[in-house]
């Protein structure tokens, strides 16, 4: 028999190793984590990312236990291993994915980072502007920050709650921008903000969007 330096004898290749689920959903968890966007140079953005560092480490994958989530399996999701994204969309690619779309009136985000180059906002109308938040003036960012900081659902029962807390929290602390369309309270455009996205990503998608609707205070565009 075979021993280590620390006096231990090495496990034999034909023993079983028993994985727990609760050490597979801590490693998705900081694979989710670590392979976040990176910081923005604005601070606003980064003290909003900043804000939801802690709590999406100290959070826990919501399970069958939790009401909202009682009947997911999330065994397909827990097998897999997150990865950045290998290229960046051409123009014709958006073209093809985008259906629909007000000419004029595109806002594209590429990698969690809005693209200048592959949006289009050249019909908004007098007043409305559309972009990074980085790029509006210090005191709308100022006034943002207290909204976008706050986490849906935080400390609520988890047996009403409606199970987006989690999600919400991944998506917030691995945020390298943040898209915001503003529009004055004189404006006449009545068109909405509307998010269009392909498939990949889908159950990120759908937990980001059960969060936006629990921001009620979060602006759009009116």
């Amino acid at each position: 028999m075979t021993v280590s330096d620390n006096g231990i004898a090495p496990a034999a290749a034909s023993e079983p190793v028993t994985i727990t689920p609760l050490p597979i959903r801590e490693r998705w968890l900081n694979n989710a984590l670590d392979i976040a966007a990176a910081p923005s140079e604005s601070g606003t953005i980064a003290a909003v990312r900043e804000a939801a560092i802690g709590p999406a480490k100290a959070a826990q994958l919501p399970g069958r236990k939790d009401e909202a989530w009682r009947q997911t399996d999330f065994s397909s999701l827990l097998a897999t291993q997150m990865i950045s994204a290998m290229e960046t969309p051409s123009a014709a690619l958006i073209e093809e994915l985008v259906e629909g779309e007000a000419p004029g009136m595109r806002m594209v985000v590429v990698n969690g980072i809005f693209s200048a180059e592959l949006s289009d906002l050249s019909a908004l109308p007098d007043g409305v502007h559309a972009g990074s938040l980085a790029s509006l003036e210090s005191g709308a960012q100022s006034a943002a920050l207290p909204l976008l900081q706050a986490l849906p659902e935080d400390g609520q029962d988890k047996r009403t709650a409606l199970g987006c807390y989690t999600w919400a929290a991944i998506n917030q602390a691995s945020l390298g921008d943040i898209a915001a369309c503003v529009s004055p309270s004189t404006s006449r455009s009545r068109r909405r903000c509307r998010p269009s996205s392909s498939p990949p990503g889908r159950l990120m998608a759908r937990a980001w969007a059960r969060a936006a609707r629990r921001r009620s205070a979060t602006p759009t565009c009116s």
